[in-house]
């Protein structure tokens, strides 16, 4: 697939890649591909369901301040992310969601660039956290920010490092998974 070109708000043209797995058919057959790799790849690496474990707690820690930062300025807000936002599922996220046997998602959050995220409700995001794209777990929107600004609090999210050490790990999982199916 090509990349689409776009033109931003600020009317600038930008090329953006095609949203992966964008069709239902090609969202199942990818999954099918994740399950039976995944499955191979932790028969001969103990070790990548201990990461993604790893990996799952770091997230967590990141859950209460944005469930709070969600409740203090989503509800409110002239214009969600979930409106504008072009989120998706990469290879890390669906290689985290199978490796924990979480559950997937019916599709991607966004089949057309153009689209808005299938799972948002009136009350925010269908998904669990722990089932959102990574992108979704973590952003924190301008409004958010100033808040955070407003009542004199650190703007850091994860003030022990959690998010360097979540974006660490999703590169050491990948790159631990392609290995047990290189060498398997």
């Amino acid at each position: 697939m090509r990349a689409k070109r776009i033109v931003d708000r600020s009317f600038t043209v930008i090329n953006t890649p095609p949203i992966p797995w964008s069709k239902g058919r090609e969202w199942r057959e990818v999954n099918r591909i994740f399950d039976y790799h995944v499955e191979f790849a932790k028969a001969t690496d103990g070790q990548l369901e201990i990461l993604a474990a790893i990996l799952q707690k770091q997230f967590a820690s990141l859950y209460p301040m944005m469930e709070q930062l969600g409740t203090m300025t989503c509800s409110g807000c002239p214009d969600p992310c979930c409106l504008t936002a072009k989120p998706w599922f990469d290879y890390k996220d669906l290689l985290y969601l199978h490796l924990l046997n979480l559950p997937i998602p019916p599709g991607q959050p966004i089949t057309r660039l153009d689209g808005t995220c299938r799972y948002l409700r009136n009350r925010g995001c269908a998904l669990a956290r722990p089932v959102r794209p990574f992108i979704c777990t973590w952003y924190c929107c301008p409004t958010q920010t100033r808040r955070l600004k407003n009542e004199n609090r650190r703007i850091n999210l994860n003030p022990d490092g959690s998010l360097a050490r979540i974006k660490q790990l999703r590169i050491d999982l990948e790159n631990r998974f392609i290995a047990s199916l290189i060498a398997g």
